[in-house]
């Protein structure tokens, strides 16, 4: 798994960082340039995940470079994914589908799905 996480953290960093930024200086970063680029990503309809990462990516690799005294202060550290970046889409079961996922449990794993707070309550029986 850290081998794949690794792969996705450097590509990630070829695709999004290094076309912009692999000729500049560390000490030519400056926090506005870096929120602009956060920013049009979002617009650019990248995920709120990737933007996320992407500031993670920005503020460790900033952040080495001032624990190596590369640089005296972090520009990446107050860094935000912007409100406009679209968030991951998330769907919920209506009553209905909960229900009828229940009933093609038996009795054990109904009350497993119950107990360990998977359902915040079971379904309201009709009538």
């Amino acid at each position: 798994m850290e081998d794949l996480n690794e792969r996705n953290n450097e590509a990630r960093i070829r695709a999004h960082l290094m076309p912009l930024y692999q000729a500049r200086t560390l000490a030519s970063f400056r926090r506005n340039e870096l929120q602009d680029l956060l920013d049009t990503k979002a617009h650019a309809g990248l995920s709120y995940s990737v933007i996320a990462h992407l500031r993670w990516d920005l503020r460790q690799i900033l952040r080495m470079a001032v624990e190596e005294e590369l640089l005296s202060r972090n520009p990446a550290e107050l860094l935000f994914v912007p409100r406009s970046a679209p968030g991951p889409a998330h769907s919920a079961m209506t009553f209905g589908q909960v229900d009828i996922c229940l009933r093609a449990l038996n009795s054990r794993e109904r009350l497993v799905v119950t107990r360990h707070g998977w359902l915040a309550e079971p379904p309201m029986k009709k009538g």
